[in-house]
C-alpha cells in the first residue's frame, strides 16, 4: 500500500497539456507572463494583449460606426499617412500634434512567443481595448483615434492595411495577399461584381428603351394616329418588345433623357 497524491488545479492541467501531445489537440499558447491566449473567451479584452487583439481592435477604430468621431479622425490620419507615401518620418515632421502625442503616451513593450522565437509588440494603455468602446465626447474620441493611428504605426503589419476600404462594404481590412487591393474578402468580391455586372446590364436596358422611344416617338409625330405619342409609342412592336410603359416615358421626360415630340415634327 501506498499513498497516492492528491491531483492539485496545477497537476492537472500539467496533465492535460501533457496528454494532448499525439492526439491531435494542441495546448494553447501562452505569454511570457502566463496570460492564455486570445481563444481563452474567459479573459477581457481589457487585460489581455495580442497580436490578433490588435489588428482585430484596430480595424474596429477604422470601422466602428458606433463612434462616427473617431472612426472619421482614424480615417483621416490614414489617409493622411497614404498620402505621404506611408512614410512615417515625413508624416510626423509635418503633423505636430501626432510627435507630442507619441512622446506623452506611457507605451509598454510587452513580449510574446511567436513561432520558434519572441515577438516584442508595443502595446497601448488597455482602457483603450474596450469593446465595445465606453461613451466619450468629441474631443477624447479625436484624441484616443490619434492614439489608435499612433499605435497603428507601431504594429508590425501596418503595411498589411488595404490602402483605402473595401469596395464593397466599405470597411479597412489587413491584406491577405499582395494582390488584395479592392474587396476585403472573397464574398465581398464576389458581391461586388455581380452587382456591378448588374448595373451594366441594367444601364444597357435603359438605353436601348430611350433609344427605342425616341425613335417611335419621331415616327408618331408624323403618322395619322389619334392617340397620344405614349399610348402610341407602347403599343408598337418594338415597344412591346422593350416593355415600354406610359409611367417610363413621364419620367424619362422629367429627368431630360427622352424630349416630348410634337405633331408635325420630324
Amino acid at each position: 500500500m501506498y499513498y497516492k497524491k492528491p491531483v492539485t488545479r496545477d497537476r492537472a492541467r500539467s496533465q492535460a497539456a501533457h496528454s494532448s501531445i499525439g492526439s491531435g489537440r494542441t495546448a494553447s499558447r501562452r505569454s511570457i507572463s502566463g496570460v492564455p491566449e486570445l481563444s481563452d473567451r474567459r479573459i477581457p479584452w481589457s487585460v489581455t494583449y495580442f497580436p490578433a487583439v490588435h489588428s482585430t481592435w484596430l480595424l474596429h477604430c477604422l470601422n466602428d460606426s458606433r463612434t462616427p468621431v473617431r472612426c472619421a479622425e482614424m480615417r483621416r490620419l490614414v489617409e493622411l499617412w497614404n498620402r505621404s507615401g506611408r512614410n512615417a518620418e515625413a508624416l510626423l515632421a509635418e503633423h505636430r500634434y501626432l510627435r507630442l502625442k507619441l512622446r506623452e503616451q506611457p507605451w509598454t513593450a510587452k513580449v510574446f512567443v511567436s513561432g520558434s522565437g519572441l515577438e516584442l509588440l508595443v502595446a497601448p494603455p488597455a482602457s483603450l481595448l474596450r469593446f465595445p468602446p465606453p461613451p466619450e465626447g468629441t474631443q477624447v474620441a479625436i484624441e484616443n483615434a490619434r492614439l489608435a493611428f499612433l499605435a497603428l504605426l507601431l504594429f508590425p503589419g501596418r503595411d498589411w492595411l488595404s490602402e483605402r476600404p473595401c469596395a464593397r462594404c466599405d470597411r479597412y481590412y489587413f491584406r491577405k495577399t499582395a494582390r488584395q487591393k479592392v474587396y476585403c474578402s472573397r464574398k465581398c468580391g464576389k458581391d461586388g461584381t455581380a452587382a456591378f455586372a448588374t448595373r451594366q446590364r441594367l444601364a444597357a436596358e435603359h438605353e436601348l428603351k430611350l433609344k427605342v422611344a425616341s425613335q417611335e416617338a419621331q415616327i408618331w409625330a408624323s403618322a395619322r394616329t389619334k392617340d397620344d405619342w405614349k399610348t402610341w409609342v407602347c403599343k408598337r412592336p418594338s415597344g412591346r418588345r422593350e416593355g415600354l410603359t406610359p409611367k417610363f416615358l413621364t419620367r424619362a421626360v422629367n429627368k431630360g433623357e427622352l424630349t416630348e415630340p410634337t405633331k408635325g415634327e420630324r
